[in-house]
């Protein structure tokens, strides 16, 4: 008997969150996340310990390893002064920052290699340029103003 509840008044608390679930993550929370958990874990921190030392909640240190946390500045500011770091060394390292970081070529194989990378990255660059300007001439021009109509004649 259900006491005039009337229908199904049991609703599964993971179908509520499958929506949610089934969102991609943000890869630099995902990053940032992975480098806050091995610096907590370096220090042999529980994540109770390290939020005290960081003055956060407990919660918060377990969305931000998780990849779910959009961080602020002060906060990660908190973090890294709590875990003993910098907020550089939080943040994760991308492809882009390491050939930023990488010296220069010292060898003349070394920066014809580089020299190849780039002309490469800049082929493909004008083959995406040729191709944008290819399609928008195709395609044709309409004033949002105008609407599903046309041009008026």
């Amino acid at each position: 008997m259900r006491f005039g509840l009337g229908g199904d008044w049991r609703m599964s608390r993971r179908k509520a969150e499958a929506p949610e679930a089934d969102r991609e993550k943000d890869t630099l929370l995902v990053g940032v996340g992975k480098r806050v958990r091995e610096r907590r874990t370096g220090l042999r921190l529980t994540q109770i310990q390290a939020a005290d030392a960081c003055d956060v909640p407990q919660t918060l240190i377990f969305s931000a390893e998780a990849g779910l946390q959009n961080l602020t500045l002060k906060t990660l500011g908190k973090l890294a002064k709590g875990l003993n770091t910098t907020v550089r060394d939080l943040m994760p390292v991308t492809p882009e920052i390491l050939e930023q970081e990488r010296p220069p070529p010292q060898t003349l194989a070394e920066a014809v290699e580089k020299l190849d990378r780039v002309t490469q990255e800049a082929a493909r660059l004008a083959q995406l340029v040729s191709f944008l300007l290819r399609h928008s001439q195709q395609a044709p021009h309409q004033h949002p103003s105008a609407g599903e109509r046309g041009p008026e004649q």
